[in-house]
């Protein structure tokens, strides 16, 4: 069964992170990533012909938690990692842009 969560609140994402091992990608654009990402987040290039290469060898019950700035390239890519058979998917709603000013970045 596959289970996709929609993020709002910070407090959502910490409560989440801090209680489980996951990962995190950065869908965001190389220079959005290096002025500032989540901690220990890697920074996938959506649009790249190798970003399922990535998905290969992963486990299909990892937690993924998935952003970019307006959550409209996390939408996608949570679409394409269901399509592949992984089943727990985070997306941060209305993207990362929302928590530009919190402690997290």
């Amino acid at each position: 069964m596959h289970s996709i969560t929609q993020i709002g609140p910070i407090t959502e994402l910490r409560l989440l992170f801090d209680k489980t091992n996951g990962l995190i990608l950065d869908l965001r654009g190389k220079e959005d990533f290096e002025s500032g990402h989540l901690p220990s987040a890697v920074h996938l290039d959506l649009m790249s012909q190798h970003f399922l290469d990535y998905f290969t060898n992963l486990e299909k019950d990892i937690n993924i938690l998935l952003y970019c700035s307006d959550g409209s390239r996390s939408k996608v890519a949570v679409r394409i990692l269901t399509e592949i058979g992984f089943h727990h998917l985070f997306n941060i709603t209305n993207g990362i842009q929302q928590w530009d000013d919190t402690a997290l970045l």
